[in-house]
């Protein structure tokens, strides 16, 4: 859309400004006014769309989710072709340079339509295809048992195991948040709900729950095994892929307590904001609230909300009242060594949870670990 020579056949100017605009950082041009294009009419051909989507519907991203549902927004659940295409030329996305108004033809002739590879194939000579393990209905796998396991681990690494904690709080209860905002009109006087699950004094500690197991130690041949030995890690990130609300701070306290004000005491953001911002746009390095900060975790990919939130209606997700956070960790069955010194921390973990579970205070907590996933409680 951006560098075709035929951007005139399925792109129109809907809107145009003249001079500065901050927020779409447009500046004159050596002291003079210019005209710019603040929004964009884009049209695009349902074929193209869906082959588009289709060639990409099964990459995954390090948490293991499919990265067209996490480019889908608040369209995860359910993403189209559509859907997804829609959402990312939004500029409420957090993402998007300006506003593009998106509009779908069924007409062959009509909005942009370019021939797309499917997943296995190269776009360009010279470039690589996607890996297989992304496309594996487009694959093709050896037939007979053994050459298919030895196909299958090749392809997708080695097998993960999960140490997974569900959290609730009850003895907490639902929050209103009263949105900061400058207008008088009472429209944009804005009270959201925020679960008991999401109050921040209950976030503290289970980010003081989620740290302590990252810190748990266990022994086996003499060797001192910790979570960074066996946790899972994205390709390119040293570490470890923890899938929890928490992560949207960065596991981190002083994140989760920053706050921003205007004048020097008019609260702008804080915690709540940040969320709200997060749980629409997980992909994103800006929530674009008044504390600027980034919604990906520490492993430098999303949190997608419906992973580490539970109990909400509909998609409201700041209506959750269970937290699940998880810990994948490596399993390999046929490394005897590897797997025992997983086996071993898992252990640590179980008593650690079963003594922790004694005397959890205002949460509870069930959690379960390894590939039968027997869920134990206080």
């Amino acid at each position: 859309m951006t560098c075709s020579p035929n951007q005139s056949k399925f792109t129109t100017a809907v809107r145009v400004g003249q001079g500065y605009d901050p927020k779409l950082n447009i500046r004159p041009i050596n002291g003079t006014q210019s005209n710019y294009v603040s929004a964009l009419g884009y049209n695009v051909n349902n074929q193209y769309a869906d082959s588009m989507f289709n060639s990409c519907v099964h990459v995954t991203n390090p948490s293991n989710v499919p990265s067209v549902k996490v480019l889908c927004g608040p369209y995860g659940h359910e993403c189209t072709a559509q859907k997804w295409i829609t959402f990312m030329n939004d500029i409420q996305n957090g993402q998007a340079a300006y506003d593009v108004q998106v509009t779908f033809s069924y007409t062959a002739m009509v909005g942009m339509n370019y021939k797309t590879q499917s997943c296995q194939e190269k776009s360009y000579a010279g470039e690589p295809a996607c890996a297989c393990s992304d496309c594996p209905p487009s694959c093709l796998a050896p037939s007979t048992p053994h050459s298919m396991e030895k196909y299958f681990k090749k392809t997708f690494g080695p097998h993960y195991r999960l140490e997974q904690l569900n959290i609730t709080a009850p003895h907490s209860s639902r929050s209103i948040y009263e949105q900061f905002t400058t207008s008088t009109d009472p429209a944009d006087q804005k009270q959201i709900p925020f679960g008991p699950i999401l109050q921040k004094s209950i976030l503290h500690k289970i980010l003081t729950l989620q740290r302590s197991i990252n810190q748990l130690t266990a022994q086996y041949n003499g060797k001192t095994i910790t979570l960074q030995d066996i946790c899972f890690k994205a390709p390119d990130n040293k570490t470890c892929i923890v899938l929890s609300p928490l992560n949207y701070f960065q596991n981190n306290h002083t994140n989760l307590n920053k706050e921003a004000f205007i004048a020097g005491f008019f609260l702008a953001a804080d915690y709540h904001d940040h969320l709200m911002s997060c749980v629409q746009h997980p992909n994103t390095n800006d929530d674009r609230t008044y504390l600027r900060m980034s919604c990906l975790g520490t492993f430098n990919g999303p949190i997608i909300p419906w992973v580490v939130l539970g109990g909400y209606d509909a998609y409201n997700y700041l209506n959750a009242t269970v937290a699940t956070v998880t810990f994948p960790v490596m399993g390999y069955p046929d490394d005897v060594q590897s797997l025992n010194e997983t086996l071993a921390w898992e252990k640590e973990f179980f008593s650690f949870m079963e003594n922790y579970t004694s005397h959890a205070g205002d949460l509870s907590v069930k959690y379960a670990a390894g590939f039968q996933f027997e869920l134990r409680e206080n």
